[in-house]
């Protein structure tokens, strides 16, 4: 079974059914993928011991998430996303065989483990804006905020699993043995994603000259949508600045924990957990009510509890991995509630044959500025210490994001949706295009 072709769909339960199948398959394709990067991670950390080469293997697996991310929802939207999720996830599946064979034979280096992290990064860049895509498709809409909510709930304890299995497991298997996990897990993911039935949102464009819209106009269209809901560019100017801010403290923990707080590998697996468990906890926030009216004010809300957080781990004397956890449950409770409410704003507002394209271009968006931090903060650590470089990072978090919520209509994000009809002719859509719902008020 695949797409149906020229389908004007409308989500239901048999659709909800299919999706729930190829969910539980992704949740073990995610287990495996949070193997393979805390196995990778903790072998550049070990085996190089510098947060330099650190920041720069994250800094060049970023690269695709941007660039290819950014053009790669226009071919979601026109080619069949079923495809696109099955061959994103062989691809990766390969990458991985690629690694085990290099461990297997001692040839690992920096740069070929690095090359093979791009790789995969290519593949995931492709794949996760397609999945995001197929979800307003197949979850019908008033169950689109608690499905989110449980998703990135489970998501959030398979990442906690994931790295406490693997801090336990590397005590007695090589790391090639450990990448196996990865390739059984895909297995058990491809298997549903080839079953289910994703329903076609492919339709035939066409300008007013009877000709195929470009490529350019329907990334343009994607960037168009975006920006036509209230107080989003209010959003995306935030996401980008804090996403900034807050990647060191993504980029160099296994650093932070490991080298300066001398930390080992459990403390590391136990403190990742404690990231998770505090996503879990965010994520059991927004399943105790299946309509959220004030997701602005949450999303507000949520960002300063994760700011505080990070400022408190940065704070931790060395050894205080109890503070450290505490710091970094916050920073990660956060996160959940405004990416569901956030993306449940957007699955709400822009058309289904649209969503591939505004994922991509989300993604993109939320991450451009993410490389250039990894590359700079190996540098800034190894200059003025990680700890002090935490907490300049933290506090600024936290006086930008009072700077913006006074000064912005960030708070009435989930007061306009887009005029959907204006939306296919680029030259058509006004400020006009923006609807403020009476019905919907913080």
């Amino acid at each position: 079974m695949g797409e149906k072709e020229g389908v004007n769909l409308t989500s239901n339960q048999q659709t909800f059914k299919h999706y729930i199948l190829f969910w539980i398959g992704q949740l073990f394709s995610l287990f495996g993928s949070s193997v393979v990067t805390f196995v990778l991670v903790y072998w550049i950390t070990i085996e190089y011991q510098s947060a330099i080469i650190l920041s720069l293997a994250v800094f060049f697996a970023l690269i695709p998430q941007i660039s290819v991310t950014l053009f790669a929802g226009v071919f979601i939207d026109r080619l069949d996303r079923k495809k696109i999720i099955i061959f994103a996830d062989l691809f990766q599946a390969i990458t991985t065989l690629i690694l085990i064979i290099i461990f297997y034979f001692n040839l690992a280096s920096i740069w070929v483990v690095i090359s093979l992290m791009i790789l995969r990064s290519f593949f995931q860049a492709i794949h996760q804006p397609a999945v995001a895509a197929i979800i307003p498709v197949m979850i019908p809409k008033e169950k689109l905020s608690r499905m989110n909510a449980i998703n990135l709930l489970i998501s959030s304890a398979v990442n906690t699993i994931a790295p406490i299995i693997t801090g336990i497991l590397i005590l007695f298997w090589d790391f090639q043995t450990l990448l196996w996990i990865d390739i059984g897990t895909f297995l058990l993911a491809i298997i549903p994603a080839i079953l289910i039935t994703i329903p076609s949102v492919r339709k035939e464009q066409k300008t007013k000259t009877n000709e195929k819209i470009s490529f350019k106009k329907e990334l343009k269209e994607g960037y168009h949508a975006i920006m036509h809901i209230k107080g989003m560019l209010a959003f995306f100017a935030l996401a980008v600045i804090l996403n900034f801010l807050g990647s060191p403290s993504h980029v160099l923990r296994s650093y932070f924990i490991l080298i300066f707080h001398e930390g080992n590998i459990q403390m590391l697996s136990y403190i990742s957990a404690a990231m998770q468990i505090g996503m879990l906890c965010g994520s059991l926030l927004i399943l105790l009510r299946k309509q959220w009216k004030r997701k602005s004010a949450m999303i507000i809300i949520a960002y300063f509890i994760s700011c505080i957080g990070y400022l408190l781990s940065s704070w931790a004397p060395i050894g205080n991995f109890l503070l450290i956890m505490v710091g970094l449950f916050l920073f990660a409770f956060g996160i959940p509630i405004v990416n569901s409410l956030y993306l449940t704003i957007l699955q709400e507002t822009i058309p289904l044959d649209m969503q591939g394209r505004v994922n991509s271009v989300d993604f993109a968006l939320s991450l451009s500025i993410m490389p250039i931090a990894s590359l700079i903060s190996g540098p800034i650590v190894e200059w003025i210490g990680i700890r002090y470089f935490y907490v300049i990072l933290s506090t600024l978090s936290l006086i930008i994001l009072t700077i913006t919520v006074i000064f912005t209509d960030l708070r009435y994000m989930d007061k306009g949706i887009v005029n959907k009809e204006n939306l296919y002719n680029l030259k058509e859509v006004k400020e006009d295009s923006i609807i403020n719902l009476t019905d919907n008020h913080i």
